[in-house]
């Protein structure tokens, strides 16, 4: 969870997923799942060139409207690699 001064108070505000792509460009995909194992938000999906990527999640579902607070879970896909893990939602 990112916190950020907005002169008052520090506010959550999202989530930050950092990947490094060890191969030429290939399609990947970065999706936050529900407890319930629904996609909920795609962050990704297409070509990421070689390198490091640095992606945001600012806590909202794919039709814009703020998640409740809970477990989530981030999955990120492509050719070579497969990796999922939990993130909290406060």
């Amino acid at each position: 969870m990112l916190l950020k001064w907005d002169g008052e108070k520090w506010d959550e505000y999202g989530v930050t997923f950092q990947y490094f792509s060890k191969s030429e460009q290939q399609d990947s995909k970065l999706l936050i799942f529900n407890s319930k194992d629904e996609i909920i938000r795609t962050l990704v999906s297409g070509g990421l060139s070689m390198g490091e990527h640095v992606m945001e999640w600012d806590g909202k579902d794919d039709l814009e409207r703020q998640v409740p607070s809970g477990l989530y879970y981030y999955q990120i896909v492509n050719r070579d690699y497969r990796s999922q893990r939990k993130t909290i939602i406060i």
